[in-house]
């Protein structure tokens, strides 16, 4: 892999400040909306690297294209989605990132697009999708409350497995529910031998967590705890 394409392709998992250039910003136009287009071409299975660059090589070309309507307004939902989540932010005065004030500036400027922010754009789907999905957890379970470390030891339900992609980093998140309606997470590098057997269990349904140290973690970016177990953990069947 050449060090320009390494470059890029590091950029499409560091979700923060550096992911934007401090170089003179230069600017790509569209006579489509271009998120509608990355929508398009992950519908097709196109890589996250050959869409960047196909927008890249679309702005200069400018030719006619249509884009499906399902697309267009699937693009509009994600805008409006991230647009009202950063008013909300701003609202309870909470930390606005380099990051979302470039996803503000793409919803702004749809067809404007700065050439640096290409692959925040390409990655919007996926951070879309992941917030999506932890936030339908976070709405019908319970935010733990304790604050320090204690055992744990009771039957679990699973609940639902999702992917998450964020800073060159990318992990199965299992998530089960405790007898209190409070979720436990066990985190697994994707290319991990334990997913198998994570897997396996998941199809179980309800199996038994006992371990010494279990710990309350605040979910990043929410105001959501939820338990991680130690490193010592054991499972049963119920």
């Amino acid at each position: 892999m050449t060090q320009y394409n390494k470059s890029f392709i590091d950029v499409f998992f560091n979700e923060d400040e550096s992911a934007l250039s401090e170089k003179p910003a230069v600017y790509l136009n569209f006579n489509i909306p271009p998120l509608a287009f990355v929508l398009e071409q992950l519908d097709a299975g196109v890589s996250l690297y050959e869409i960047g660059e196909n927008l890249k090589s679309y702005s200069k070309t400018g030719s006619y294209r249509v884009i499906l309507k399902k697309h267009v307004e699937r693009a509009d939902h994600i805008y409006e989605y991230f647009t009202k989540k950063h008013t909300l932010r701003r609202l309870k005065n909470e930390f606005i990132s380099p990051y979302m004030l470039a996803i503000d500036e793409l919803a702004d400027n749809k067809y404007h697009v700065r050439e640096d922010h290409i692959p925040i754009l390409v990655t919007l789907p996926r951070t879309y999708e992941q917030n999506t999905q932890l936030e339908g957890l976070f709405k019908t379970h319970t935010s733990y409350a304790e604050t320090t470390v204690q055992p744990f030891e009771e039957p679990v339900e699973y609940i639902k497995t999702v992917k998450i992609v964020n800073k060159s980093s990318a992990e199965n998140h299992y998530f089960w529910k405790t007898k209190s309606n409070n979720l436990l997470r066990i985190r697994c590098k994707v290319n991990d031998v334990s997913n198998s057997a994570w897997r396996h269990l998941t199809k179980q349904r309800n199996v038994k967590f006992n371990t010494v140290w279990c710990y309350p973690q605040r979910v990043t970016g929410y105001e959501f705890v939820l338990l991680e177990p130690g490193s010592d953990l054991e499972v049963d069947a119920v």
